[in-house]
């Protein structure tokens, strides 16, 4: 008497359930990888950065519009245009999403993507030798790093990295990246450099590694915009402070606690927008810093050297005339050539 008595019975459940299954599963399967020229299968993308609407510094973000196209060969789906009487097949939004679900396509998608794209439109060509096409219209949100070592004077690298989702390189390769120019792409505050591409690999997340494609769109910020937002309303509030040594009075030290303040409130406003420029060594952060020292140096002075005396008071010696005299320009000319020279640094 078997130990299992159970064990035939599931066997056979096991073995009815697969037999229902074949014809579910031959309905719905997609074909492998095409072998024309054996694996991996060669995918030649094609990539044009139609708009970067948006560029997220606080989220290491930047939002895109872009055209992607890629094109490999499947002799699969070629066909006689003799008898068909056309060299292609196209296939428009719906009906070519429809007809993707039922060939084998390479899943080229972007890696670093915050979220799932938005395809807008979607173009599947055939052709009769069995090239395929697919261009999608695409909407994505990418993460990035930003480097603000240089900030505001800085340049930025947006990436752009697509690989296929489903296959390793050793059955889909990426090869042959093309970029088109947009002479017309422009992005609000910055100016565009340069758009590059190379092909490398990368590991997922499963340990599988990957063909991948880096695009990258070179931007330089805006100098007019550092100029007019920072530098010039920090330059204003500077301004009271070196004042303060050729006009020393009562009200003097009331003055240079309201440049203190002012000069809190546009610390608070740059490190609001760009809540990372605090982290590094960059020009903003040191002309802050020179500004709270020269405020703080120009308090101490009115309190000492450079107080105003009485009129009944005796004459201040020829010394210490020429000392208030040197300080008057030494600690504006020090002030000024220190921050010129950071800024200019930073250019460099």
């Amino acid at each position: 008497m078997s130990r299992r008595p159970w064990l035939p019975a599931a066997l056979f459940a096991g073995l009815v359930l697969w037999a229902l299954a074949q014809p579910v599963l031959a309905a719905t399967g997609v074909p492998g990888p095409p072998a024309d020229d054996g694996l991996p299968a060669r995918i030649q993308p094609t990539v044009t950065i139609d708009r970067i609407p948006e560029i997220d510094e606080k989220d290491s973000l930047f939002k895109t519009m872009l055209t992607l196209s890629y094109v490999w060969h499947d002799h699969r789906l070629a066909f006689d245009h003799r008898v068909t009487g056309r060299d292609v097949y196209e296939f428009f939004n719906e009906a070519a999403q429809a007809k993707i679900a039922t060939i084998w396509t390479p899943k080229i998608t972007i890696l670093n993507s915050a979220e799932v794209p938005r395809i807008i439109g979607i173009i599947l060509v055939i052709h009769h030798d069995g090239t395929v096409q697919i261009t999608e219209k695409v909407a994505a949100s990418l993460e990035t790093s930003y480097s603000f070592a240089d900030f505001p004077f800085d340049r930025q690298q947006l990436v752009l990295r697509l690989a296929s989702s489903e296959f390793s390189r050793e059955a889909v390769l990426i090869r042959d990246v093309a970029v088109i120019p947009n002479p017309r792409l422009a992005i609000k505050n910055w100016h565009v450099l340069r758009t590059t591409a190379e092909l490398g690999e990368s590991t997922s997340i499963t340990g599988r590694q990957l063909s991948t494609c880096m695009l990258t769109v070179e931007v330089k910020r805006s100098s007019s915009v550092a100029v007019t937002q920072i530098f010039l309303p920090y330059l204003a509030i500077i301004f009271l402070p070196l004042i303060c040594l050729f006009n020393v009075g009562a009200s003097t030290p009331t003055q240079l606690f309201t440049a203190l303040l002012a000069l809190l409130t546009l610390n608070f406003k740059v490190v609001l927008e760009q809540p990372t420029i605090i982290s590094v060594n960059n020009s903003v952060v040191d002309a802050m810093w020179m500004g709270y020292c020269v405020i703080g140096i120009n308090l101490m002075l009115a309190f000492t050297v450079m107080r105003a005396r009485p009129a009944e008071a005796p004459p201040l010696g020829d010394v210490y005339q020429e000392l208030r005299n040197f300080i008057k320009w030494a600690v504006p000319i020090a002030f000024l050539v220190l921050v010129v020279g950071r800024v200019l640094l930073a250019q460099n």
